[in-house]
């Protein structure tokens, strides 16, 4: 199962260029678990997309492409900078394209995780650092979901937050991430604190509200989350979602998006982020 999502701005961007081109370790715990085994499946397109492209990591050559400009291809950066210590690595490259005459260079940059067992991963892609990018996670080998008990999973985040004119540059946010999950009320809910922006902008904790878990899946809001500066409205247009993965649920990938307003400036800025996590505790 693969899920994909996007930030408004980089798909407007994807557009434009498609039409250029022609077209850490794990704990394990003891949750009781019975046959509710969720096998990978075909893909589902994101919600808010307008191109429908996907963000793609390929084993064989360890790059990170989109499904629709495989011309635009990240390897592995020699600096990994604020994630040298993450579950997640980052992949940059250059676009070059030659447009009248004139050559014009686009930027790339992407961002990787797969879970310690390997059995899902997440990634995002972006055209261009300045305007966003869009995520993805993916479940690749079959999960028995617990059907009691509880569970606490946590882990890593990473995220690319655009760059908002006149007020911040582009720039890269770690964090870390703790998720409850209720395997008989099937609800999620947790946080992202220690929120860390490589340019120094000062970010609040975020709250992942309740969600609902359907089908080994899950879908909340988010509270929080906000630039911590004069000027800034509450951010909007902000979900998590995520899926356990593992042979029992053991692990979980997801992403989320928040749209930050500069009210001062009419500017936004978008933070597409992901998490990768490992069940630290469970309560049968």
């Amino acid at each position: 199962m693969k899920y994909y999502s996007h930030a408004n701005c980089a798909a407007v961007l994807l557009v434009m260029l498609v039409a250029a081109c022609g077209g850490g370790g794990s704990n394990q715990g003891d949750v009781s678990t019975s046959p509710n085994t969720l096998a990978p499946a075909a893909t589902r397109l994101e919600r808010t997309t307008v191109t429908g492209a996907k963000p793609i990591f390929h084993e064989a050559s360890q790059t990170v492409t989109s499904s629709n400009n495989p011309e635009a291809v990240a390897t592995l950066a020699a600096d990994q900078g604020v994630f040298a210590d993450t579950v997640f690595k980052r992949y940059a490259g250059e676009y070059v394209r030659n447009v009248g005459g004139a050559t014009i260079r686009y930027p790339i940059d992407a961002i990787y995780g797969t879970t310690s067992t390997g059995a899902g991963n997440a990634v995002i892609f972006s055209v261009s650092p300045i305007v966003g990018g869009y995520n993805g996670f993916e479940r690749l080998t079959p999960t028995e979901l617990p059907t009691s008990g509880t569970a606490v999973y946590s882990g890593d985040y990473a995220g690319q937050f655009s760059a908002i004119n006149g007020f911040k540059d582009a720039s890269y946010v770690t964090g870390s991430v703790t998720l409850e999950a209720n395997f008989v009320n099937l609800v999620v809910n947790g946080s992202i604190t220690d929120r860390q922006d490589s340019t120094g902008v000062q970010l609040t904790d975020v709250v992942l509200e309740q969600g609902n878990i359907v089908d080994g899946e899950f879908l909340g809001t988010v509270n929080g989350g906000l630039v911590d500066a004069p000027n800034f409205a509450k951010p909007f247009d902000t979900v998590y979602e995520g899926m356990f993965v593992g042979g029992n649920g053991q692990e979980v990938v997801g992403g989320l998006t928040i749209r930050h307003e500069n009210t001062l400036l009419d500017e936004f800025g978008d933070e597409v982020g992901l998490f990768i996590l490992n069940q630290s505790a469970s309560v049968p």
